[in-house]
């Protein structure tokens, strides 16, 4: 009886931690659900973009030529990238903190249904 008593405790206890997620919590899980899979190979490919841009001009005041951007790319090592991912996550969250309630951040993380104004 006692276990059945404590398994109930615990698995409320883990569910009401998910029904009372937070304003924050629920950004931040949006955030990791639009920067997934295609979300995130796009960000990659921008990010590396970047890097490639900047490392072109650089090499070409060395009379380097870059010949094939896109195959540089592909060498942009992912621990040089994935900070980048990261920070666009918090920043992507903090926008959704600002655009949305609180209810309306609970109900497209809970339902993923995005609202009218979105």
């Amino acid at each position: 009886m006692r276990l059945l008593v404590s398994l109930i405790f615990a698995v409320s206890l883990m569910f009401g931690q998910i029904v009372a997620a937070s304003p924050r919590d629920d950004a931040e899980y949006i955030a990791e659900s639009m920067l997934s899979e295609s979300g995130r190979e796009w960000a990659i490919k921008a990010i590396a973009g970047i890097y490639v841009s900047h490392f072109t001009k650089e090499l070409d005041k060395h009379s380097v030529r870059v010949l094939d951007s896109d195959r540089f790319a592909e060498m942009i090592p992912m621990n040089v990238v994935e900070p980048w991912i990261l920070r666009w996550k918090e920043l992507l969250a903090g926008g959704l903190l600002k655009v949305y309630t609180p209810a309306q951040l609970a109900q497209i993380a809970n339902n993923r249904a995005m609202p009218k104004s979105w």
